[in-house]
């Protein structure tokens, strides 16, 4: 398995498709496009001309490597700044997934699929123009989706996202390779060594396969300690006397993908108190406070008592203070229970999991909270009761 890094993980998470629409060739002229503002990268184009940006002077495009224009305003491709310009939608969106010829062949405009592409915030760190070097990297790639538009034989539209895919990578690695990296805004993030492991947790998405049935999976976080105590029913997880917080009551119960309990399975719980704390991290708190291991029932049930656990920030002094301050967003992470659940003949699963009346669930820390792992709160006087049902995935047998 490939090693990783920040930057793919991003693309990978955020989406990162680049679909081509279309395109245009053209020549020495005279021709000129107009091209509405307001999306992102609308336009990839190689090869002389000019730029006329509203509110900008008019800019010479050189023969060699790419130029993206952002398209947060409207701005004109032409041969000469005097020609008068055409409409982008109306000449080249009335001929969808076509190259329409301008005369010549000097300049290639690819026009980026609306919806497709790296997540907004990505785009939004690129500076008003991108210009990528001429190397073979980015020349190929261009030609090959000219080429694949032109013929559309079959299997076009497949190959010219993969190409496509590509060529947006390479974009986004121009701009982190420039050696002035203000401009890329929070996406220099990626080009930080330092800053590199940080960006990654706040955006590690265990990876779900197509064919993945059960619970999701979650993160198991830095607070995990093995050897917490065996609990008996009625299964109270160790606490103080005085111990913070409102009762809460777990229960739910666990089975397999085929629908079987499974009444052999084990729990490994884990959480943080009533002030955002985790026994064995924090000094005076004594020792598997909140932390405890406990069975299922015969009919694969179960029932925990605890107390209400409380949001916490992550640490803002560090490299994950940084990108979180780089991002705009705030410290902290919602309440949540951790849970490592096993039982013979299936995988392990470790999960995290939200309550659905809590704070922070649309803008966590982490970025962790996500369908399937938030758990409805009933109050009974004063007592919160939670419920999930595990499901959990058989191992595979060859």
């Amino acid at each position: 398995m490939l090693e990783t890094d920040p930057l793919s993980e991003a693309l990978t998470t955020y989406g990162g498709r680049c679909g081509i629409s279309g395109g245009f060739t053209a020549g020495e002229g005279p021709w000129a496009v107009r091209f509405r503002g307001g999306r992102q990268l609308p336009v990839i184009v190689r090869g002389p001309g000019w730029l006329l940006a509203d509110g900008a002077a008019p800019e010479r495009l050189e023969n060699e490597g790419l130029t993206l224009p952002s398209g947060r305003v409207p701005f004109v491709l032409a041969s000469d700044p005097g020609v008068e310009p055409r409409d982008a939608d109306q000449l080249l969106h009335s001929r969808p997934g076509l190259i329409v010829p301008l005369g010549g062949e000097q300049m290639v405009g690819l026009i980026r699929q609306a919806g497709s592409g790296p997540d907004e915030r990505l785009l939004d760190a690129l500076p008003p123009v991108v210009r990528v070097r001429d190397a073979p990297a980015v020349r190929y790639p261009i030609d090959r989706i000219v080429h694949e538009l032109s013929r559309r034989a079959p299997g076009f539209a497949h190959i010219t996202e993969q190409y496509a895919q590509a060529l947006m990578a390479d974009v986004l690695r121009s701009v982190l390779d420039s050696r002035d990296l203000a401009d890329a805004g929070w996406l220099r993030l990626y080009a930080d060594a330092e800053l590199w492991p940080a960006l990654a947790l706040i955006h590690d998405q265990p990876a779900e396969s197509a064919h993945r049935h059960g619970s999701p999976l979650g993160l198991l976080g830095p607070f995990y300690l093995p050897g917490a105590p065996r609990l008996e029913p009625p299964n109270v997880m160790p606490r103080r006397p005085d111990e913070k917080g409102e009762t809460l009551i777990f229960r739910g119960a666990v089975h397999s993908t085929t629908g079987e309990p499974l009444p052999a399975a084990e729990f490994d719980m884990w959480q943080a108190d009533a002030d955002g704390n985790y026994s064995g991290m924090v000094p005076g708190i004594p020792p598997w406070n909140l932390r405890g291991r406990f069975g299922a029932a015969a009919d694969g049930t179960f029932e925990v008592t605890t107390i209400q656990p409380a949001p916490y920030p992550v640490p803002g002094d560090g490299p994950i203070g940084s990108v979180l301050r780089e991002l705009g967003r705030h410290l902290y992470r919602p309440a949540h229970l951790h849970l490592q659940v096993t039982a013979p003949d299936h995988e392990v699963l470790t999960i995290q999991l939200y309550f659905a009346d809590g704070d922070y669930l649309a803008s966590d820390a982490a970025n962790a909270v996500r369908d399937g792992l938030i758990v409805p709160v009933e109050l009974t006087g004063d007592v919160r009761i939670a419920t999930y049902d595990f499901v959990l995935e058989p191992l595979l047998t060859e």
